[in-house]
């Protein structure tokens, strides 16, 4: 009776600990921040699993230049994955497909002041 104790004890633990992480998601933030952020996030085990980005209102081409926010839970299946910004969809796409990655999500922002689009993107190889 005591090794049944035993066990169900170890599997009540092992069940709770292997419960999938629930996702979190940042505060808006600089587009240079949101890049040194999901390396962390890479490095730790974990991937982004959304990207959303707005201007900032920020008249440049730069990284900083647009707000993101972040959504992210762990990488249970070790999928390797990056993010970035580009002004060009069709180049951007093919810029990370020379490298192996496909683009498996993306969102659009306008510029107010220029009328320039801006695309954000999730990458995994």
């Amino acid at each position: 009776m005591k090794r049944y104790k035993q066990f169900f004890a170890a599997l009540a633990v092992a069940f709770i600990f292997c419960q999938p992480a629930q996702a979190e998601t940042t505060d808006w933030m600089k587009g240079m921040d949101s890049l040194r952020f999901a390396g962390k996030l890479n490095a730790g085990g974990d991937i982004v699993t959304r990207m959303e980005c707005k201007d900032s209102g920020q008249a440049s081409l730069d990284y900083d230049s647009a707000l993101v926010r972040l959504t992210y839970s762990r990488n249970v299946k070790h999928i390797d994955w990056l993010i970035s910004g580009w002004n060009n969809l069709p180049s951007f796409k093919r810029s990370f497909a020379g490298r192996g990655y496909k683009m498996v999500s993306q969102t659009m922002f306008v510029r107010q002041k220029s009328g320039l689009r801006l695309y954000c993107g999730i990458f995994h190889r």
